[in-house]
């Protein structure tokens, strides 16, 4: 319901100021003109799992692709806990780089995959893609830090 309820807010804006905008909700599926050149992803409640679970780490997370090209994205981290909530906000557009909380930040200088930090989640329905996911994962693991 928190997902639905997240998204039902996001859409009310997104619709607002962008009427002739066609957005594909996680879920709602899609919705709006299909022939605009504007296409708007959301992710309303990104960890889903963890914030099911009381762990303290999910977040929203918005992109708009102009004619198939990404434009501009934000995501919200919402972490820390009941206690000490705190977040975090990523944004970046296209030809304007990627902020976090309003500082510039950069990809990783690391170029040899032997030399990097992997982190990642997966899903809870336990499908092929999840197999597939587990399988490369332990490759990756078996050669990086």
């Amino acid at each position: 319901s928190t997902d639905k309820l997240s998204e039902s807010v996001i859409l009310e804006v997104v619709t607002k100021n962008f009427k002739d905008h066609l957005i594909l909700g996680e879920e709602g599926g899609l919705i709006g003109d299909s022939l605009s050149e504007y296409l708007w992803c959301i992710d309303p409640l990104d960890g889903t799992t963890n914030f099911a679970h009381g762990y303290p780490s999910f977040s929203v997370s918005i992109g708009v692709l102009f004619r198939g090209k990404p434009a501009a994205a934000t995501v919200v981290e919402f972490c820390g806990g009941p206690m000490c909530w705190n977040t975090r906000t990523i944004s970046a557009s296209s030809g304007k780089g990627a902020y976090c909380n309003g500082q510039k930040i950069h990809v990783s200088p690391t170029e040899k995959v032997e030399q990097s930090l992997l982190v990642t989640g997966f899903g809870y329905e336990h499908d092929d893609a999840w197999l597939t996911n587990i399988n490369l994962f332990k490759e990756f693991t078996d050669v990086s830090r």
